[in-house]
């Protein structure tokens, strides 16, 4: 069996090379790939126009009411984000949120629920 030699420094830029997705690691194939794992698209809601006030941050599939409406940003991780004018998805479908564009508004919107679809 071959033994292979690596210098100090030549280990330590290959483990580094690795740590940050270097040449020797696989590139996604995928969006849904690149997020970590576990990560749905967010929908995180401001009480305050201009991303002001504490913030609500609405993740996970399914349905959720939104606390908040003064300004809001949509991060796309693969996922798309139904919007709907009464809570708990009451009514038809308002806006479509896409899974790979974020988005924000930093006015008040009307939005009362929302529905990640996974």
């Amino acid at each position: 069996m071959r033994k292979f030699m690596f210098s100090r420094r030549a280990a330590a830029v290959l483990v580094a090379t690795a740590a940050i997705g270097g040449a020797v690691a696989a590139a996604p194939a995928t969006a849904a790939e690149s997020r970590p794992a576990g990560m749905t698209s967010s929908f995180v809601a401001y009480p305050g126009t201009s991303f002001t006030g504490q913030p609500v941050d609405i993740n996970g599939c399914g349905l959720h009411d939104i606390p908040a409406h003064g300004s809001y940003k949509w991060i796309a991780r693969g996922q798309s984000g139904r919007m709907y004018d009464q809570p708990g998805a009451g009514g038809p479908v308002h806006t479509v949120l896409a899974s790979d564009e974020n988005a924000e508004q930093s006015t008040p919107f009307g939005w009362q629920s929302i529905f990640i679809v996974c």
